[in-house]
C-alpha cells in the first residue's frame, strides 16, 4: 500500500493531513477487512511530515468509520457492514480506554467536589481536565460493556458539576495569580511530560524565561505571560491534536476549560501562528481568537523563538535556521515561516528593546 500512496502537493491549499487522509482513503476502498495500514513511522517518513500530521489523518479516517486502531498492533481496515449501523456496539479497546479509567475519572471528580477554596480547586485542574477529556470521548461511543457505559455517564455528570464549580472559582478575583500559573504548569505537564519529553523540555525553558520577564510587568500581564508560556505548545499533545495545527488545537482545548480567554488567545496566536494557519487553510478558525498585539504577546513570541527544541537558549536567527533545517525547504511550515517572518522579526525587535529598557538582558 505504501508504494501506491504518492506524495503531498506543496502548492495545494488542502492541509497536509487532509491530503494524507485522501490518499489513504483511496487505497482503503476495496481492501479486505483486517488489512493493516502502513505504520505511523512509515507514513511520517514517506510524506516527510510530523507525527501529529499523520495522527490527524488517521483520526479523520477513524471518524469516517474506515479504520480502527488496535493498541500495540496498528491501524486496520474495518468491515463497512459492521459500521453501517450507528447503534452497533464498538469494542472498548477501540477507544484505548480500560475499565480502570472510571476509577480515575470518579476520583478526579470526587476530589474536586470535596474541596471548597478556589486555590485547592485549581490544583486539581490537571486531573479534572484529563478525566473530562477521557470521559467525553468515551460517552460518545456505545461500548460493549453496558455497565461500563453507565459508569462513564455517571462520572461525566459528576465531572460536569465539578467543572461548573471550577469555572466559577476561576472567575473569582480571590484566585491568586501564582495558583493560576501553577495550574497551567500542571496541565502542560500532564499532557506533555511523558508523551513528548523533548517538547516538555522546550516548554519548561520558555516558561522559565517568561518568569524572568514577568517580574517587570504588572501582575495581570505577568500572570498571562507565564500561563501562556506554559501552555503555548499544549496542542502538540497526541490526545489534543485534532487537526495537526498545534496553536489551534491547544487553544480549542483550553477554550473549553477554565483558562482565561486572554491566555487562550495568546496561545492561539503565538509566534506568528496566523501565517501558518493561512498556509494550511485554517485562517477562519484561528480568527475566532483575538490577537491582542502588545508587549505581552511580543514577549511570549520572543521566549518561544529564542529557545531551542531541547530548551537551549538560541538567538532568533539560530532558531529560525533550526526550524528550516528540521522541516526542509518544501514543507508548509517553512513556507509559512517566510510569509510570517516580518511579523516575527518585528515582535522580537520590540521585545528585545523592552527587555533592554528594563535591564533584563543579562538575566536571560
Amino acid at each position: 500500500m505504501l508504494d501506491d500512496l504518492g506524495s503531498l502537493d506543496p502548492g495545494s491549499t488542502v492541509p497536509p493531513y487532509r491530503q494524507i487522509a485522501a490518499h489513504l482513503r483511496s487505497q482503503i476502498v476495496g481492501r479486505a477487512p483486517g488489512t493493516k495500514l502502513p505504520s505511523e513511522s512509515q507514513l511520517t517518513s514517506h510524506y516527510g511530515v510530523a507525527r501529529m500530521t499523520v495522527r490527524a489523518a488517521m483520526r479523520a479516517l477513524q471518524d469516517d468509520g474506515l479504520v480502527r486502531s488496535r493498541q500495540g498492533a496498528g491501524v486496520f481496515v474495518v468491515d463497512p457492514a459492521a459500521t453501517s449501523d450507528p447503534a452497533a456496539p464498538r469494542p472498548a479497546e477501540a477507544t484505548g480506554i480500560t475499565p480502570d479509567f472510571t476509577v480515575h475519572a470518579l476520583s478526579a471528580a470526587t476530589a474536586l467536589l470535596r474541596v471548597h477554596s478556589p486555590e485547592e480547586q485549581l490544583r486539581h485542574l490537571a486531573d479534572l481536565a484529563a478525566a473530562v477529556e477521557v470521559g467525553t470521548g468515551v460517552v460518545r461511543r456505545r461500548l460493549v460493556d453496558d455497565r461500563l457505559e453507565a459508569d462513564v455517564r455517571a462520572a461525566s455528570r459528576q465531572l460536569a458539576a465539578a467543572s461548573r464549580r471550577l469555572r466559577q472559582a476561576a472567575a473569582d478575583s480571590t484566585v491568586a495569580p501564582e495558583d493560576q500559573i501553577a495550574a497551567a504548569r500542571d496541565l502542560a505537564r500532564h499532557h506533555l511530560a511523558e508523551a513528548l519529553p523533548r517538547r516538555w523540555a522546550h516548554v519548561q525553558a520558555v516558561a522559565a524565561r517568561a518568569a524572568v520577564l514577568a517580574m517587570a510587568l504588572d501582575e495581570p500581564d505577568g500572570a498571562a505571560l507565564c500561563m501562556a508560556a506554559w501552555l503555548h505548545d499544549i496542542g502538540y499533545a497526541p490526545s489534543l491534536a485534532h487537526n495537526g495545527f498545534h496553536p489551534l488545537d491547544g487553544a480549542g482545548h483550553l477554550r473549553a476549560s477554565t483558562v482565561d480567554a486572554r491566555v487562550v488567545a495568546l496561545v492561539a496566536h503565538h509566534s506568528a501562528a496566523a501565517s501558518e494557519a493561512a498556509e494550511v487553510g485554517l485562517a477562519d478558525e484561528l480568527a475566532a481568537f483575538v490577537d491582542e498585539g502588545g508587549i505581552v504577546r511580543d514577549l511570549l513570541w520572543f521566549c518561544d523563538m529564542t529557545t531551542g527544541p531541547d530548551g537551549q537558549p538560541m538567538t532568533f536567527g539560530q532558531r529560525m535556521d533550526e526550524v528550516r533545517a528540521r522541516y526542509g525547504p518544501d514543507h508548509y511550515v517553512t513556507r509559512a515561516m517566510a510569509q510570517g517572518m516580518p511579523a516575527r522579526e518585528q515582535a522580537v525587535a520590540r521585545a528585545w528593546a523592552w527587555i533592554c529598557e528594563h535591564g533584563l538582558a543579562s538575566s536571560l
